[in-house]
């Protein structure tokens, strides 16, 4: 079972560490934003945005003016690095490129820190003696969401339980049997089981309860409207654009809402959370 759950999700996961997809935060919300006919319907990782610096960077404040690396302007560590900066009251300057890339120009000193994923991050503490400034950026900050076309959801709602109920069941099984998933894990990627587990226990990534930390999604809209990153949305449409285009279906599976599929509360928030045809190419 464990080989089969490393198979089918953490060798997806950590190819993603070195080609990131359309599942993560910011890039969903501006395929949205874009009239993409596209529903939000489940986290699938939280916390995924760990600050790792030199070990001469004691402070926040310490970073102002040096360079930080990201994967890009399009990611979510991105989003996360901007609003820690306008919080904060400091300014880096950003240096994009894929992870490998970034860890190397960290070891030639070329960039002081990075804001990237797991097990990037945890791979940057191990090689070149940086250290966690932050385990994540924003605390229960969403990082990757289940996405579903919106025909989907209308025309096949059972399709997209199932969905949520098996990547529900794939969390818990993680959950469970980690250090078994981390070996096997280690040997799909090439990545040391070690340093996978600490990644991956910092963040609780892929552990923690799916239902959407809306909170924070508030926060990354918010951030991305303010950086440029989403068109067609402004500040007062935000929560309207948010009620459209992000369902809490997933609540009838979450471990805090334990209703089972087929009941009748569920199939009220499936037709709940069904978009109206003619609404598909608006905002």
């Amino acid at each position: 079972m464990a080989r089969s759950i490393a198979k089918c999700f953490w060798r997806p996961a950590y190819a993603w560490a070195f080609s990131r997809n359309a599942v993560w935060k910011s890039p969903s919300l501006a395929g949205v934003a874009q009239g993409g006919d596209i529903v939000i319907v489940s986290s699938q990782a939280k916390n995924d945005a760990p600050l790792v610096v030199q070990q001469s960077i004691k402070s926040l404040k310490d970073l102002d003016g040096k360079n930080v690396g990201t994967p890009g302007v399009s990611s979510i560590q991105e989003t996360l690095l901007n609003y820690l900066e306008k919080k904060n009251g400091f300014k880096t300057k950003h240096v994009y490129g894929p992870p490998t890339k970034l860890i190397n120009d960290m070891e030639k000193q070329e960039i002081h820190a990075i804001v990237a994923w797991e097990p990037v991050a945890a791979q940057a503490v191990a090689k070149l003696n940086a250290k966690y400034l932050l385990d994540t950026v924003v605390d229960g900050a969403e990082a990757s969401m289940v996405t579903v076309s919106g025909k989907l959801l209308r025309e096949n709602p059972g399709a997209v339980k199932n969905l949520l109920v098996a990547t529900n069941e794939t969390k818990d099984y993680i959950k469970a049997h980690l250090d078994e998933v981390m070996q096997v894990a280690a040997e799909k990627t090439g990545i040391p089981a070690d340093v996978i587990k600490d990644g991956v226990t910092r963040s609780q990534l892929y552990i923690a309860p799916l239902a959407i930390n809306m909170e924070s999604v508030r926060l990354i809209v918010a951030s991305d409207i303010s950086g440029g990153k989403l068109h067609n949305v402004d500040e007062a449409g935000m929560e309207k654009f948010i009620q459209k285009k992000v369902s809490t279906l997933v609540d009838e599976y979450s471990d805090e809402h334990p209703v089972k599929p087929g009941s009748r509360a569920t199939d009220h928030r499936i037709a709940e959370h069904r978009p109206d045809v003619n609404e598909r190419s608006r905002i």
